[in-house]
């Protein structure tokens, strides 16, 4: 709900009048709300992801995903803090800041357990 909000009152922030949602102004900022989107959208398809793999190989591209948005998120905070955003988005910014860290360090401990394929005749058959 937050993104929706965000992205759709987008034109706001650009002094545009949201109702002329189309207009060559507003074409503008198509490409920024467009990457906006995708990197909104990545992480949901991750997610989605997640249910039907969980192989090493997206284990270790799962883990590389949220070391990138964590990457992001400094970069963002940082900014925003020279910036002189207002307290509460700062406050956003460090509490995702969090909650990336967090997921960071999950993706870090799931992809330390992956299993890597070994023969069945590899291990005692009472350790099945």
């Amino acid at each position: 709900m937050l993104f929706h909000t965000q992205l759709a009152l987008m034109p706001l922030f650009q002094g545009l009048d949201v109702a002329e949602s189309h207009t060559h102004e507003f074409m503008k900022l198509s490409s920024i709300l467009w990457l906006m989107l995708g990197f909104f959208i990545i992480p949901l398809v991750a997610i989605a992801i997640t249910i039907f793999n969980q192989s090493k190989a997206y284990r270790v591209f799962h883990w590389w995903l949220t070391l990138f948005y964590t990457v992001n998120n400094i970069l963002h905070f940082v900014l925003d803090w020279f910036v002189k955003v207002p307290g509460y988005q700062l406050f956003l910014m460090a509490f995702l800041l969090g909650i990336g860290l967090l997921l960071n360090l999950v993706s870090d401990q799931w992809m330390g357990n992956a299993k890597i394929a070994v023969p069945r005749d590899y291990f005692p058959e009472n350790e099945y």
